[in-house]
């Protein structure tokens, strides 16, 4: 603001948004008692809702965080362009099939989702009563000689192999 008052709205406006940091696309901030003061609360938010700006009051301040919006917008950009490209979620939620990695980086395949009626899956309690028996019978997922790769899927039991080297590193990464 400039060392004299604004004696407008108009005025006040054209300084605000005029300013360096506006200019910048930086937060503005002005205190609540200089809004009142000189223009009003009610007329600082209907101006900057026309302008398509929200306002954040904090501390006595009021901002205008407009690059956070930006910044997320952005991302959402981002994310959105990402997930098209690369096709992440299948339209068929049965034909997902899960891995869970441990701290010692060992990955359990686990298979399809527990409301899975694909043909051959088994059901949601036989998986976990595979992961207690193997959890019992080798004192947990990880040892100094793993990671393994444990898969609890196969109807003939739980079949377990050490994972191979370039394995291991992408996935202790």
């Amino acid at each position: 603001m400039s060392a004299l008052p604004p004696t407008t709205p108009q005025q006040f406006f054209a300084e605000l948004f005029g300013s360096r940091a506006a200019m910048k696309g930086e937060v503005i901030r002005r205190k609540v008692r200089d809004v009142e003061r000189y223009i009003g609360r009610e007329t600082l938010l209907v101006e900057t809702r026309r302008r398509g700006y929200p306002v954040v009051e904090n501390a006595g301040q009021l901002l205008e965080p407009h690059l956070i919006a930006q910044y997320l917008r952005e991302l959402a950009y981002a994310f959105h362009t990402w997930y098209h490209e690369v096709k992440a979620l299948v339209e068929d939620a049965d034909e997902l099939e899960f891995e869970l990695r441990t701290k010692g980086g060992s990955e359990i395949l686990w298979g399809r989702g527990p409301n899975s009626r694909h043909p051959g899956e088994l059901a949601t309690a036989q998986k976990l009563q595979r992961l207690s028996e193997y959890h019992r019978d080798y004192g947990g997922f990880d040892d100094a000689h793993g990671p393994y790769q444990i898969d609890i899927r196969p109807w003939q039991g739980i079949d377990r192999s050490i994972l191979a080297r370039e394995m291991r590193e992408t996935t202790m990464r």
